[in-house]
């Protein structure tokens, strides 16, 4: 079972703020790519996924944070990021291989 930890005044909300500014950062250089906004796609469905696992976390444990849903709230998002684009790929096979 994981350790839990008191969290400090703030530490959530500072979490969060990195989380939106990293996210941010990310998307404003995604964006910039000429790829046919394939990567700002892949992007924004890391950051849909991110914030549906923040949502479960915050909903399920909020008083009792453990140091791996500091982790998540933090940098799952660029976890989350090859994670969609391997899985894009995978779909496109897919649909290629079945004539979609």
């Amino acid at each position: 079972m994981a350790e839990e930890h008191r969290m400090a005044p703030g530490e959530l909300r500072r979490s969060l703020l990195f989380s939106i500014v990293v996210q941010l950062i990310i998307l404003l250089l995604a964006s910039l790519v000429l790829d046919g906004g394939h990567l700002l796609r892949m992007c924004l469905i890391a950051v849909a996924a991110h914030w549906l696992t923040v949502g479960i976390i915050l909903a399920r444990r909020r008083s009792a944070l453990t140091r791996a849903d500091t982790f998540m709230i933090r940098l799952a998002f660029l976890i989350y990021i090859p994670i969609a684009y391997l899985l894009a790929e995978i779909a496109s096979f897919i649909g290629d291989k079945l004539g979609l």
